[in-house]
């Protein structure tokens, strides 16, 4: 599915492909949702990991919660200044580079329909079509932080999109690109004795930097 959703296109894949908002980096960030769509389609849920992830333990007991039918990294560091996440705020945008995403009516119509809107919008790619979509869905609810959420319905049809943001020190994904930031992030983790699940190598382009 990856093969054919990713690399079966009319787009000629160049070198600047890994460079933000090319054409390219556009059509291969689109593609990944088209993806996941066609695997939520098939009724199996997805935990959806960019290869620049690094795992350093297993994700999976901070992502199942009953109700919440997507759980996601934030774009943002983990450090002292550290506010609520606030869904509005177009600036708190989740990551789509580490995500996990129930089989439900709900999100599988999500996904269709930024994919449409991605068609129109050739100049972005797809977490920020993702995100502005998702932010004008009068019905979502986003919480907090990840937690069980009982407060629905019993049809899954009528179900709203409940979504949470993942503990942002324990799944970091924002600009360790700058030697500084890193070292404070790791400092800070340190002074506070968090143990990260995943750490994103998230602004980095090239093979190598994101290697190191």
């Amino acid at each position: 599915i990856i093969y054919n959703y990713l690399w079966k296109t009319d787009v000629t894949i160049l070198p600047n492909t890994a460079n933000f908002r090319s054409k390219q980096f556009n059509m291969i960030s689109i593609n990944k949702i088209i993806a996941v769509r066609a695997v939520l389609m098939l009724g199996v849920n997805v935990l959806f990991i960019d290869p620049d992830v690094a795992l350093l333990a297993d994700p999976t007991p901070y992502l199942y919660w009953d109700n919440v039918n997507y759980a996601f990294s934030i774009n943002r560091i983990c450090n002292s200044n550290n506010h609520a996440w606030k869904f509005r705020f177009y600036l708190d945008e989740g990551n789509t580079g580490f995500y996990f995403a129930r089989s439900h009516p709900k999100i599988i119509q999500l996904y269709s329909d930024v994919i449409e809107i991605s068609k129109t919008k050739t100049d972005y790619d797809d977490q920020t079509v993702f995100w502005d979509y998702y932010r004008t869905i009068p019905s979502a609810i986003t919480l907090s932080s990840c937690d069980h959420y009982y407060n629905t319905t019993n049809s899954t049809i009528d179900q709203p999109i409940v979504a949470c943001p993942l503990d942002l020190c324990l799944f970091t994904c924002a600009v360790l690109k700058y030697d500084h930031t890193y070292k404070n992030f790791v400092n800070y983790i340190r002074s506070k004795d968090i143990h990260p699940i995943s750490i994103h190598a998230n602004f980095m382009v090239g093979t190598n930097i994101k290697l190191e």
